[in-house]
């Protein structure tokens, strides 16, 4: 303590524990962190743990900060502990910068011989001050510098990211275009047209769009094409049955024994008939005609059966107005009705048949009934069977196919029956004005 005395360290310890710094030694090389100990918990003697520490410990960390600053390690007291320039340690700091700033303020401004200079003043442990002292000029033309050098990094930046843009950009537009060229060639009927593969982002997966959107195109159209081929195959079994020997020659015998005992009038008619039958099914190869042209046939046709038949077949109309203009595949009703005259006819019987055409919202029912001799129940399992498989055939089974066909799987022909009292035959087509 002695030797603490004699550099007139005046030393303030408040309570037990508490760290300060005391001035440098005398040569300036060092100076000393007290701490008051208390040696006995129950009271007695105190001491004070002093450490030396020499400037020269520090001297490099602090002469390698920065060689034109001035650096300095202040005390409570305001004594300079250690500094950038060694021959300063020990001195007041009120020689080196106005002492009444020190307390009050983080940055300060001052004249020192003549020269403008900034002082940074932060704080450090146990009371003391880290100050550091530059020139105003020299910050100035440093904050200058470093301006220029962000200016410059931000122009090469905007260059660059203007650049990017630029490039990302035709990368966007190249498969942009990509995509447009192959709409237009799937616009010109090419639907084998394949785009490559254009990663994973919103382009990539409209490429991909467009890809399974030509594949199911594609599948559609061979669906389609097999529909046609169906109905087509369908329609000529159909017409081929018509107009098989076996019909033509009953006509014809019709005709012939008209001529034979009554002369031309009745002839003519019939041949008038037939001619229309055969007229409005060819239908110019359209696959559709009028829901009234498809009655005016069904009439030509029972005009020649009535004929061979006379009273034994007596058909009633039930047909609501507004239907008729709506369009149907053609050859529909026909089928239904020679399928009752042929199997439900008892002999010497009056067979009744109703042909019934109803809207249903939007659908269209045609509805024939007969009151002839009926279907046997294991004969009609057998017959329902047979109309839900999508495979060629001939009457009941050829209309059914076509409905499937031209409307899709909701649509199609029903059978209700009883084994004595008659069968209805019911064909359901959606409304296609």
């Amino acid at each position: 303590m002695q030797d603490l005395d004699r550099r007139e360290c005046v030393l303030t310890f408040d309570a037990i524990g508490e760290t300060v710094f005391c001035g440098t030694s005398g040569d300036g090389k060092a100076f000393h962190m007290n701490r008051l100990m208390n040696f006995y918990p129950q009271g007695g003697m105190k001491g004070v743990l002093s450490l030396q520490i020499e400037n020269q410990q520090i001297q490099p960390l602090l002469e390698t900060i920065n060689s034109t600053d001035e650096i300095y390690l202040v005390d409570q007291k305001g004594y300079i502990l250690a500094a950038s320039e060694p021959e300063m340690a020990g001195l007041p700091i009120r020689t080196r910068m106005p002492e009444e700033d020190l307390e009050q303020k983080a940055q300060i401004e001052f004249e020192r011989d003549g020269i403008s200079k900034i002082g940074n003043i932060q704080s450090g442990v146990f009371g003391t001050k880290i100050l550091v002292i530059s020139d105003k000029e020299t910050v100035l033309k440093d904050a200058k510098a470093v301006s220029r050098r962000m200016l410059f990094l931000i122009l090469c930046s905007a260059a660059m990211v203007f650049l990017c843009i630029i490039c990302y950009t035709r990368w966007i537009s190249m498969r942009v275009q990509k995509v447009v060229y192959a709409a237009k060639r799937m616009g010109q009927g090419e639907f084998d047209y394949r785009l490559e593969n254009m990663g994973e982002d919103e382009i990539g997966q409209i490429g991909l769009a467009f890809n399974q959107l030509s594949d199911q195109i594609q599948e559609l159209i061979r669906e389609n094409y097999e529909k046609k081929i169906r109905i087509q195959t369908s329609e000529l079994n159909l017409l081929q049955e018509q107009i098989n020997p076996h019909f033509l020659y009953n006509a014809l015998a019709v005709i012939s024994a008209l001529a034979m005992r009554e002369g031309g009038k009745q002839t003519m008619q019939a041949v008038k008939n037939l001619s229309s039958f055969y007229r409005i099914s060819l239908n110019k190869g359209k696959q559709v005609l009028s829901i009234q042209e498809e009655v005016e046939l069904l009439q030509s046709y029972l005009k020649i059966q009535q004929m061979r038949f006379r009273d034994s077949v007596q058909v009633e109309y039930e047909i609501a107005r507004e239907v008729l203009t709506y369009r149907t595949i053609k050859l529909l009703l026909q089928p239904l009705v020679e399928n009752a005259i042929h199997h439900a006819r008892k002999e010497e019987e009056v067979l009744h048949i109703a042909v019934r055409i109803q809207k249903e919202e939007r659908d269209v029912v045609f509805q024939v009934t007969d009151d002839g001799c009926g279907i046997e129940a294991e004969k009609l399992i057998k017959l329902r069977s047979s109309l839900r498989r999508l495979e060629e055939g001939y009457g009941l089974r050829n209309v059914a196919n076509r409905v499937r066909l031209a409307y899709g799987e909701d649509y199609g022909v029903r059978i209700e029956s009883q084994e004595g009292y008659g069968t209805t035959v019911s064909v359901r087509i959606p409304v296609n004005e």
